[in-house]
């Protein structure tokens, strides 16, 4: 059995001498300076409902990320454009754990297992706030997907494994970004003339890398700039060196 769960204030819990600190029911102080929503009890299966019984591609699993993003939204009816996280901890179906990072396999930021038949979310409790948001939103993805990775993910990596595993966290953290940031509450700020990524990370609560990262994969800024001359229009055909020879024909 799980030990007996509690309830501790974030700001406490780097003075915590426990290795392992559980969160499952009320409001979690980690993520409450936002409206509060409240999640249907059937949130989980609703969305597992939307993955086909068959095996995907990876455009096919990076669409279906998407689509269960979106649609989550909708179930939570969202009025805000940063999302209140703290329904997943009232969740019956899952558990929320905290771990400092030296408890923490390879340092990693999250990690999603099954404990006593339970499926549970491992955080790392050394991690910043807004990171711990993306993380916990990464992580909810593969709670979706934990028992279908040999069938709608056996397609993937073509047989290569660590291929697969990657594809796998990359569709995760496309899932991530869809849930917290939205395209069209971007394409919304964005035309209202909110440009700067800290400010829109500000918005979204999120951390300028996980911005950034959004707005260069939704178009709305470039890796890098193209150089000035390209701007130009370019002579099909060069003019001569001033030093070329002038060649003169007599009739």
């Amino acid at each position: 059995m799980m030990p007996h769960c509690w309830r501790i204030w974030w700001r406490t819990m780097p003075s915590c001498t426990r290795e392992q600190v559980t969160i499952t029911k009320g409001r979690t102080p980690m993520f409450n300076d936002l409206p509060t929503l409240r999640a249907p009890a059937d949130i989980l299966p609703q969305l597992r409902k939307l993955i086909p019984q068959r095996p995907l591609t990876y455009g096919q699993a990076l669409t279906l990320a998407e689509r269960q993003a979106g649609a989550l939204r909708r179930l939570l009816n969202n009025k805000q454009a940063a999302l209140d996280l703290s329904w997943l901890f009232a969740l019956e179906e899952i558990n929320v754990t905290f771990r400092p990072e030296f408890r923490m396999p390879d340092h990693t930021s999250g990690l999603t297992t099954r404990i006593n038949d339970v499926l549970t979310i491992v955080m790392n409790a050394s991690e910043g706030r807004l990171r711990q948001r993306f993380t916990l939103a990464h992580e909810l993805k593969h709670v979706l997907d934990f028992d279908l990775v040999d069938t709608t993910y056996s397609r993937l990596g073509r047989g290569d494994a660590k291929r697969q595993g990657d594809q796998i966290e990359w569709i995760c953290n496309r899932f991530a970004a869809c849930l917290l940031m939205p395209k069209v509450w971007l394409n919304r700020l964005w035309a209202r003339g909110i440009q700067d990524p800290l400010a829109l990370a500000h918005v979204f609560q999120v951390s300028a890398e996980a911005m950034a990262i959004r707005l260069e994969t939704l178009g709305f800024v470039s890796a890098s700039e193209p150089p000035r001359d390209t701007f130009f229009r370019q002579t099909i055909v060069p003019d001569p060196p001033a030093t070329a020879p002038i060649i003169c024909s007599i009739a």
